[in-house]
């Protein structure tokens, strides 16, 4: 999460260089009027990775994926910009990771830096949004190599929770209260799939926090009703009842349940199941009558 207070070229959000302090493997920093920017050195530094849209001063959740082939883009969980590339990162051993400056210590990060993750894969859309409004457990994620949150710090140490103890040296930078609220994220799912002819169907909803207050009530459902619900906690169970065949719809207000800090969760929209319990009919019809079989 970034929220920047300078339109300068180059400022810098992180950089994994050399020791030698003069190349590096890559850099991820803002352009001018906040376009998003990520170099390799050597490799494909080019004012063509220059991103689409421009940022605004507001906190910007933004990601960069690079499979070997293709560099993306996403701000807060859309894509912004792809460029195919299809060329590796230098070789070598990288000693340094700065959060907010650059191997050289030009184009120092203006702003406001919060939940700084590196991965060892490219991440999907889909894994992107369903991480950007929570908190990682590096228990639930094998290719988290580096995790900073800027919570769990001492007056000089940013502790990575990654589990890898790559903890950092807080230098130059001062602590800030206008930091992101994480708000607790509901991830809805059913075993019974998104097309199915069982009833009551079965629900499962999983909070990114502990939360407390939340009911069947909470539920609203179109088409069919809620019961059988249990839970607490960040794990919750229920069975929705469709009404009648067809689409059942499922959304969750905001503020349903709170988290040990007050924050309310965000709104579930629209979770959509297909509930079809009429078998399927084959009908065979034939322009000459009656029907035959020529045989040598």
């Amino acid at each position: 999460w970034v929220k920047h207070a300078s339109n300068d070229e180059y400022i810098r959000i992180f950089t994994l260089g050399y020791e030698d302090n003069t190349t590096y493997q890559y850099s991820l920093s803002l352009q001018a009027q906040g376009k998003i920017h990520f170099t390799s050195s050597t490799v494909f530094e080019s004012s063509s990775n220059n991103g689409n849209a421009s940022l605004n001063t507001d906190w910007n959740h933004i990601a960069v994926t690079y499979n070997g082939s293709d560099l993306k883009y996403y701000i807060n969980g859309l894509e912004d910009f792809t460029r195919n590339i299809g060329q590796d990162f230098p070789s070598g051993s990288y000693d340094y990771f700065w959060i907010g400056n650059s191997q050289n210590g030009d184009g120092g990060w203006i702003g406001w830096l919060d939940e700084i993750s590196v991965w060892s894969r490219a991440l999907s859309q889909e894994e992107i949004q369903e991480r950007m409004y929570r908190s990682l457990d590096y228990n639930e994620e094998s290719t988290l190599e580096g995790y900073w949150r800027f919570e769990e710090n001492t007056a000089t140490t940013v502790y990575d929770l990654s589990g890898n103890g790559n903890h950092s040296t807080f230098n130059g930078g001062e602590w800030s209260t206008d930091f992101l609220t994480f708000h607790p994220f509901i991830t809805l799912s059913s075993s019974g799939g998104k097309h199915t002819n069982i009833s009551p169907i079965p629900f499962t909803a999983d909070f990114t926090r502990s939360v407390t207050g939340f009911s069947s009530s909470d539920i609203t459902v179109t088409n069919g009703s809620a019961n059988t619900f249990s839970g607490s906690e960040q794990e919750y169970s229920f069975n929705i009842v469709p009404a009648d065949e067809g689409e059942v719809t499922l959304s969750i207000a905001a503020n349903s349940a709170v988290d040990s800090e007050g924050n309310g969760n965000l709104a579930v929209d629209s979770y959509k199941v297909i509930y079809d319990v009429t078998a399927p009919s084959v009908q065979a019809n034939s322009s000459s009558y009656p029907l035959t079989k020529t045989l040598p």
